[in-house]
């Protein structure tokens, strides 16, 4: 099954906008890659719950003073907050697709904002990136590399289809480098690392 739109109908988009660096397409985080907070959210909300159910007078600052009173109920925060961690990472980062250059912008609902921006033609290497359950569940990391720095310039997180996103980015590579001509990628040949 396709998740992503293939090169031919992305650059029948950009000739319709006219050839422009136009934005192709964009990629959240998936939710099947923030699981494991998922499922401390429902440990969470079933443990809070059972002691609310057991012991329905539980006083959470008992052992610290006995004049004041905290009710059992304000363990649903911890479930709560786990529940806005969940919302902020998968609203934390957005990838932005354009038809010569990609976006990343991390930090959207963190202290710290960051938004390389690359061209295809400065890539020189791809690499996805997936652990055991993300090779179950079909989703993982693709990191994308650039003689610029010596760590990786773009880690886009998390996304669904990783090695599909992966080959289309090495299409849009290709594609950049046949149009901007070989004067604008000189020694542009990529190294790809699709993790088998």
């Amino acid at each position: 099954m396709a998740r992503y739109p293939n090169i031919g109908t992305l650059l029948e988009k950009s000739a319709q906008d006219g050839g422009k660096n136009v934005e192709l397409f964009t990629v959240h985080r998936s939710l099947l890659s923030i699981m494991s907070n998922t499922l401390a959210f429902l440990a969470a909300l079933v443990v809070v719950f059972i002691i609310n159910r057991f012991k329905p007078d539980l006083n959470l600052l008992g052992l610290i003073s006995r004049s004041w009173y905290v009710p059992g109920e304000w363990l649903y925060l911890i479930p709560f907050g786990i529940l806005l961690e969940i919302a902020r990472k998968y609203h934390d980062d957005l990838y932005t697709f354009y038809l010569y250059t990609v976006t990343c912008q991390s930090g959207l609902l963190s202290l710290t904002y960051t938004m390389p921006n690359i061209r295809y033609v400065d890539i020189r290497a791809i690499e996805v990136v997936q652990d055991v359950m993300g090779r179950i569940f079909n989703y993982g990391d693709i990191k994308l590399d650039t003689a610029a720095q010596d760590t990786f310039e773009v880690f886009i997180e998390g996304v669904r289809a990783p090695r599909q996103l992966a080959m289309l980015v090495e299409e849009l590579r290709q594609h950049s480098i046949r149009t901007l001509g070989s004067g604008a990628a000189a020694g542009a040949s990529t190294a790809e690392t699709f993790g088998d």
